[in-house]
């Protein structure tokens, strides 16, 4: 899951690459990845969820199921026409981390309902 997620924000670098303001673009995506993952820290420190592989998870927290990062990560690279790659990665993305034990269907639901809500932080 950790490539699909690297993939995923490879293209959302690319388009900020190619973007004519392009420092804007940058700005813009470093907003959308913080606003992803400080809410992911802020809620996997509120909620506490232990994983499916808990308390046994290697690196990961076992506290920290709720909400998927890795899928919100994934899916907030959504928009333009990459739209045809980013769904499947993201989906792919919620799947592997479903079955490597490390997330709930609902952790991965929400996860990507928030990326995709930060995937409208963009420039139009």
């Amino acid at each position: 899951s950790n490539l699909t997620v690297a993939v995923a924000l490879g293209l959302d670098v690319w388009e900020s690459w190619q973007a004519e303001d392009r420092q804007r673009a940058f700005t813009l995506q470093a907003i959308r990845l913080g606003a992803l993952y400080g809410s992911a820290l802020v809620v996997k420190r509120l909620v506490h969820r232990q994983r499916p592989c808990a308390p046994a998870c290697g690196v990961d927290n076992p506290a920290f199921s709720f909400f998927s990062a890795h899928t919100g990560g994934a899916t907030a690279t959504w928009g333009g026409p990459r739209v045809l790659v980013v769904l499947p990665l993201a989906a792919s993305t919620g799947y592997l981390r479903i079955a490597a034990n490390k997330h709930y269907l609902t952790d991965v639901l929400v996860g990507a309902g928030v990326g995709w809500a930060v995937s409208h932080i963009r420039a139009r």
